[in-house]
């Protein structure tokens, strides 16, 4: 079962805002622990799933601008997936 999900940025943990760059691409990381079998990993912005895997690399635009962005992770029951923090979006 999947107890535990980090969303990160080159490695450093990302809780609070995410400063980006209108149109630069990022790549994001979805951490989860250890789980049998191998978890489902979907990524959202606000409410839109964007994604799915343990990355994402994308280009936001200033429509992103205050939403926020997490990853759900879930192995076996996909009605009861962990969540990620969930930063607000500060494009530039």
């Amino acid at each position: 079962t999947v107890t535990e999900v980090v969303l990160q940025q080159n490695n450093q943990n990302i809780t609070d805002i995410l400063t980006v760059t209108s149109a630069e691409l990022v790549t994001l990381t979805c951490i989860t622990g250890t789980s049998r079998p191998d978890p489902t990993i979907d990524w959202y912005i606000g409410s839109q799933k964007r994604g799915s895997g343990p990355s994402l690399t994308i280009a936001f635009s200033n429509m992103d601008h205050n939403e926020t962005i997490y990853c759900q992770a879930y192995n076996i029951d996909p009605s009861n997936p962990v969540s990620s923090a969930k930063p607000r979006l500060f494009v530039q």
